[in-house]
């Protein structure tokens, strides 16, 4: 049982780190072509992603980790119904299923709102500097 949670762990965290893989590729022609530079007179900041306002900057953090928060949430369900699977019509093990599952669908939705304010803020922010 331990193994398989341990799975499931190592492919999450190794898997949210792809996400980094294509902005990093891409990010020789900034430094190259003078963008940086241009970027930093108009008061943006440079990052991975590109060049953003600080505002901007700590939307994406947080929409990252929201993201992340998505990720964890797809697990607890998965492990919800690997527990009710193997439950073999244990009911302690089946309620033990059915709350994880409960619990996680909660998290999802407190998520979502999350997410949701979190976009909404970016967006008003973003436009209203322009």
């Amino acid at each position: 049982m331990p193994r398989f949670i341990l799975i499931i762990f190592y492919i999450v965290i190794f898997g949210s780190f792809s996400i980094f893989i294509q902005p990093i590729a891409a990010f020789e022609f900034e430094t190259e072509s003078g963008l940086l530079e241009t970027g930093s007179e108009t008061g943006h900041y440079a990052t991975l992603f590109g060049l953003y306002t600080l505002p901007q900057i700590i939307g994406k953090i947080i929409s990252g980790i929201l993201a992340f928060l998505g990720i964890i949430f797809l697990g607890f369900m998965i492990y919800g119904g690997y527990i009710w699977m193997i439950a073999k019509g244990n009911e302690q093990e089946v309620e033990k299923a059915k709350n994880i599952i409960k619990n996680a669908s909660i998290g999802l939705i407190i998520v979502m709102i999350a997410y949701g304010i979190t976009y909404t803020l970016t967006n008003i922010i973003r436009f209203g500097e322009e």
